[in-house]
């Protein structure tokens, strides 16, 4: 395989992009250093808040995602004691706003 830019620093690639005129996401402009999935809870509870803000309609998607997921939960018989009340207390814990509901076996996951 070839990685031609593997190893080259943040300033040789925009140093390269300026220099070809190459287009680029106008996020970077904005001072965003990496771009990727919005609301990844990789960026951080902060962060994922900073992209709710933005992108209202994703969020809603995923506030979504978590009511079905809870519902889902209900409808097979998993829901447990300890697990989330409803979609909208996932939602918060997911992007940091409820740091109180602790992970164990109890909580229902999204991928149920």
């Amino acid at each position: 395989y070839l990685h031609p830019i593997i190893d080259w620093t943040s300033t040789e690639v925009w140093e390269y992009i300026h220099q070809r005129k190459l287009a680029y996401c106008c996020l970077y402009d904005e001072g965003f250093k990496r771009i990727g999935c919005i609301m990844c809870p990789m960026k951080g509870p902060e962060h994922m808040k900073e992209d709710a803000n933005r992108w209202p309609k994703y969020a809603n998607l995923y506030r979504l995602a978590c009511h079905k997921a809870v519902e889902n939960a209900i409808k097979k018989g998993k829901k447990r004691k300890g697990a989330w009340e409803d979609g909208e207390r996932m939602y918060q814990w997911w992007i940091g706003n409820n740091t109180s509901t602790k992970e164990d076996d109890n909580i229902i996951s999204i991928f149920e």
